[in-house]
């Protein structure tokens, strides 16, 4: 496993044992594997997004925004699915790409009252509001094409920097055990998987 992705492969022993199985029926061994790891990946996806969304305040709707998958082919036996590199609606080498996939500060529940001094607070985690000390204090505005979380970088009124919040491939790596519970759920499920995919093949071929 690399950092921020999950790799879905088939273990190369059994390999040998499905092929036997499988060869008297023309073309099924690539299809077997391919719509096996890919049925594998699409539910590791879906788990992942899960977790995540136990961790952090990020609605799923953007963690699976910063989720992106590469499938198997008939040809390539492995998937990938990789986090935090996938634009939330920005355009891509914008700022959300030139922070290595950290999600915008806006999406972790921001907001902020003009009572009195206007205090911005966030939740990074769920039940954990947390606010700014010091000056110049955070403000929320739309800039151009997106609204976020800003900040002046001096007295005068620009420029002004961009907060962010931490990447979806971040809290993956850093929240312990998500990426090893989810990496041997994935194995599990794909043994599952592929024995359909050639449960189906064989009665094919019975039918035939």
């Amino acid at each position: 496993m690399m950092a921020d992705a999950l790799e879905i492969k088939f273990d190369e022993q059994r390999l040998k044992e499905i092929q036997r199985l499988l060869r008297e029926i023309p073309n099924a061994l690539p299809k077997v594997m391919s719509r096996g790891i890919n049925r594998t990946t699409t539910s590791a996806r879906a788990e992942i997004v899960k977790r995540i969304a136990a961790e952090i305040t990020l609605k799923q709707k953007v963690i699976k925004k910063s989720i992106r998958t590469e499938k198997a082919t008939i040809t390539r036996w492995m998937a990938k699915i990789l986090l935090g590199l996938a634009a939330l609606g920005i355009k891509a080498g914008t700022h959300l790409g030139r922070k290595e996939g950290r999600v915008p500060l806006i999406y972790f529940k921001a907001s902020q009252r003009k009572k009195g001094k206007r205090k911005l607070t966030y939740q990074i985690k769920p039940g954990e509001k947390e606010s700014f000390s010091g000056k110049p204090l955070p403000f929320i505005a739309t800039m151009k094409t997106f609204r976020g979380v800003f900040r002046r970088v001096g007295k005068e009124r620009f420029p002004v920097e961009h907060i962010y919040g931490p990447s979806v491939g971040g809290v993956f790596e850093g929240t312990a055990g998500i990426a090893a519970e989810v990496q041997q759920s994935a194995g599990e499920k794909l043994e599952k998987n592929i024995d359909q995919q050639i449960a189906f093949q064989l009665s094919r071929r019975r039918t035939a």
